[in-house]
């Protein structure tokens, strides 16, 4: 019997002893937590426990009947906590799913990185909303990264998350429900606690000066007592030493923001005037040489035009043919101008890109 076919019988008896062990043994001694969703409606709890079937309508508990939570504590007592985690389930209304094409090298400081992508992936900046990701893919041959991204409005999810510490239900995770409502995309967006979170420079020198009073300490019993002044001048300078150097850590932080506030601010100028820029450049290509213009205004999407023209009839078609402009029309009625012999005009048209704000005159 040839190799491949001995291998394939091999692993067709092991699938079928696979499927002779009880499912409750397979879970118990799987590496992999096992789920337990909820979802907050109204003032419902609904579970999936996962000793339903897949196919069958979550249990739901409300919560304000003391009998109804006494019911879900005493169930979900029975589940071991390092086999089983409690999954807080969010619509998918309520949440935002995005996917983003990175460098590869940025997979190295990745967290950091994201966090300055918020502001142009997402209608909401970092300090808005809780988030995840998730490494999908990675393309040596173009070298970048593809990265989902899950992102929740943290009001949105502060608020579920106290009403549920309010009857003591505190989740291990919180995931964002997909399209169908009934699986959930695995990537966790719950904040890390606060009390978890890195140490910030003052943190670090706080820890610095109880390590170093603990040491100074020791050595003090030792010292002879006329050396204890001496120690407590160079403890003090220490200490003044650490404190500045807290602040100017602080001050550098201060300076680092508002230059991203300044630069924020510098590109939306940039985006506006290039957006300026081209729409003057479309109505110098479109108008014949004998139109000439007056005056320019543009707010937001509509553009008014006002002016002279041998044939004033024949703009309203020439503009309304251009990919950037439509619902082109004449403000007012065209009338003569005796002087010069030509019609004056004022002309209304909607920009198709995007708004701005300017006015031009002769």
């Amino acid at each position: 019997m040839p190799l491949n076919s001995e291998s394939s019988m091999i692993n067709w008896w092991l699938q079928g002893l696979g499927f002779l062990i009880p499912t409750e043994l397979k879970n118990r001694f799987s590496p992999i937590k096992r789920r337990i969703l909820i979802q907050l409606q109204d003032e419902q709890l609904a579970v999936n426990w996962p000793s339903q079937e897949s196919d069958t309508s979550p249990v739901r508990y409300h919560l304000s009947l003391d009998n109804e939570r006494q019911e879900f504590s005493r169930l979900l007592s029975k589940y071991n906590k390092k086999k089983y985690m409690l999954v807080l389930c969010l619509p998918a209304t309520k949440g935002l799913k995005k996917y983003i094409k990175l460098p590869l090298n940025a997979e190295t400081d990745l967290a950091n990185i994201l966090e300055f992508e918020f502001d142009r992936q997402t209608p909401f900046t970092h300090d808005q909303i809780y988030s995840g990701y998730h490494v999908i893919s990675k393309n040596k041959e173009s070298n970048t990264l593809t990265i989902e991204l899950n992102v929740v409005p943290n009001k949105y999810l502060d608020s579920q998350l106290a009403i549920l510490q309010k009857v003591g239900i505190i989740p291990q995770a919180v995931e964002i429900l997909s399209d169908t409502t009934t699986t959930v995309h695995g990537i966790n967006v719950l904040p890390v606690d606060t009390n978890k979170k890195q140490p910030t420079a003052a943190r670090y020198v706080n820890m610095f000066l109880i390590l170093f009073s603990l040491i100074l300490l020791g050595v003090l019993t030792a010292l002879p007592f006329q050396n204890i002044k001496l120690a407590i001048k160079q403890t003090e300078k220490t200490i003044q030493e650490a404190r500045v150097d807290a602040v100017e850590v602080n001050k550098l932080r201060s300076e680092w923001e508002t230059m991203q506030e300044r630069q924020s601010i510098v590109n939306n100028k940039i985006e506006n005037h290039s957006s300026v820029t081209v729409l003057l450049e479309e109505l110098t290509r479109l108008l014949p040489d004998d139109t000439w213009l007056s005056q320019l205004h543009i707010k937001k999407t509509t553009l008014r035009l006002q002016g002279e023209s041998a044939a004033a009839t024949n703009l309203i078609s020439l503009i309304e043919n251009s990919e950037y402009f439509s619902g082109t029309r004449f403000q007012s009625p065209v009338t003569s101008n005796l002087s010069t012999g030509n019609d004056r005009f004022q002309i209304t048209t909607q920009n198709r890109s995007q708004a701005v704000s300017q006015v031009f005159s002769k």
